[in-house]
């Protein structure tokens, strides 16, 4: 089956996340952002990922669990049995990826972090690669260094949770594999675990 599969090529569903990006779609989560570009253009992915999500649970503590599929969820996959989705090296990173980073002590239990504390974790879209950064697509309470458009633009989101386009560079130990991430007109991002995954395609 594997044989039968490739990797998307300008895949629909990021033009779809640009255009929610420009016509200012209503504020979400990162989750949520990713869920919703997935479940309208990438319904096979979307679809599979249901499913794991039922067998993903079932391994984690009740506390770690909840209705939605978070971004935690996607580095417990078991992309040995997936048919439309593979886990990639940052170095083979392309347009259309999910960039997903989480915290070396991420706490999965929302109930027992401290009030206002963040996640530890992010997920989005890969949109291009320029010269050194990153740009991804991605909704975040982050605005600071945020774009509605291209790199050049002064249009920073007005609020929290929009969709937009964030720059970043990112450095990586090679011996703890913890990367420290870099957003334009942000704090660093000091001991995050990358993950990259493709969406992979039936021909």
């Amino acid at each position: 089956m594997v044989n039968c599969l490739s990797s998307c090529e300008n895949p629909d569903h990021i033009a779809y996340a640009r255009a929610l990006a420009i016509s200012q779609y209503e504020p979400t989560s990162c989750f949520a952002f990713v869920n919703h570009v997935l479940e309208q253009k990438a319904p096979k992915a979307y679809k599979e990922l249901l499913t794991a999500h039922e067998e993903v649970v079932r391994t984690l503590p009740e506390t770690h669990i909840t209705r939605d599929f978070i971004p935690y969820y996607y580095t417990l996959l078991p992309f040995e049995y997936l048919k439309h989705w593979r886990k990639v090296e940052i170095a083979d990173i392309q347009p259309g990826d999910l960039f997903i980073y989480i915290d070396k002590d991420y706490n999965p239990d929302p109930s027992s972090r401290a009030t206002n504390a963040p996640s530890g974790t992010h997920v989005s879209f890969v949109d291009s690669i320029l010269d050194t950064q990153l740009v991804l697509l991605d909704s975040s309470k982050r605005r600071r260094g945020r774009h509605f458009r291209q790199r050049d633009s002064r249009e920073i989101p007005p609020g929290k949770h929009l969709i937009a386009y964030s720059f970043l560079d990112i450095s990586t130990d090679p011996i703890s594999g913890l990367s420290e991430i870099r957003f334009n007109g942000q704090k660093p991002l000091v001991n995050k675990y990358i993950h990259i995954l493709r969406i992979i395609c039936s021909l």
